[in-house]
C-alpha cells in the first residue's frame, strides 16, 4: 500500500486576521520553511520585527508609502449596460476606468476623447 503525507499549513496576517491555507508538497518540514512555502508564493511577507503581512496589507503599505502604480485608463465596453454608467453618442459607454497594479484600488471618470500627447 502506498500512502502520501501532505502538511497543510494556515497562516494568519498579523494586520488584518486574513488568513490563508496551503498544501505544501513533500516531506514534514519545519515550521519555518512551510511558513516562507506558504507566504512568499502567494505575495505574503513576514516584516523585520517578525509579524506576518498578506499580500493585501502589503499591496497596501506600499501604496501608502510609494502611491499607487496606476495602469493606463481603459475605456470601459459595457455601452451603458453597468449601473450608474451612461452612454456617450456614439454608442460606446461613458466611462474609463483604470486599477492600481497592486490589485487595491479602482477610479472611474467620464470617458475622456484621445489624450493628446
Amino acid at each position: 500500500m502506498m500512502f502520501t503525507l501532505i502538511t497543510r499549513a494556515t497562516v494568519v496576517c498579523d494586520t488584518c486576521g486574513n488568513q490563508h491555507t496551503d498544501e505544501v508538497d513533500g516531506p514534514p518540514q519545519s515550521s519555518e520553511q512551510i511558513l516562507r512555502a506558504v507566504t512568499l508564493v502567494n505575495g505574503w511577507q513576514q516584516r523585520p520585527n517578525g509579524l506576518l503581512w498578506c499580500s493585501n496589507c502589503v499591496a497596501q503599505a506600499l501604496c501608502g508609502t510609494y502611491g499607487h502604480d496606476w495602469c493606463q485608463w481603459i475605456s470601459c465596453r459595457c455601452k451603458g449596460n453597468k449601473p450608474k454608467h451612461t452612454v456617450a453618442e456614439d454608442g460606446a459607454c461613458g466611462s474609463d476606468h483604470r486599477y492600481c497594479r497592486r490589485g487595491l484600488h479602482y477610479e472611474a471618470r467620464p470617458r475622456m476623447l484621445a489624450e493628446v500627447a
